[in-house]
């Protein structure tokens, strides 16, 4: 199975404040592993440099940041 898995909680000491995901496997277990191990920080890195009302375009831009930096690593398999 590739798929893999991130959870946090009491984020920046707040204990209302958890990050949870479950990544699937189809792009490889490669993939799953590095969005499991770099979108928790990208997506918080956002959130913390925006404004309360932004965050749903905050938590798009820590996805996009993942991805952009996934497609840029030597991770990826070319056919």
């Amino acid at each position: 199975m590739e798929d893999r898995y991130s959870a946090a909680d009491n984020l920046r000491g707040q204990q209302k404040l958890a990050f949870f995901g479950i990544f699937d496997g189809h792009g490889g277990a490669k993939a799953a592993k590095f969005v499991a191990n770099n979108l928790e920080k990208n997506v918080l890195d956002e959130v913390i440099l925006t404004e309360e009302d932004s965050i749903e375009e905050a938590v798009k831009h820590g996805y996009v940041k993942t991805d952009s930096a996934f497609l840029k690593s030597d991770l990826i398999i070319c056919f």
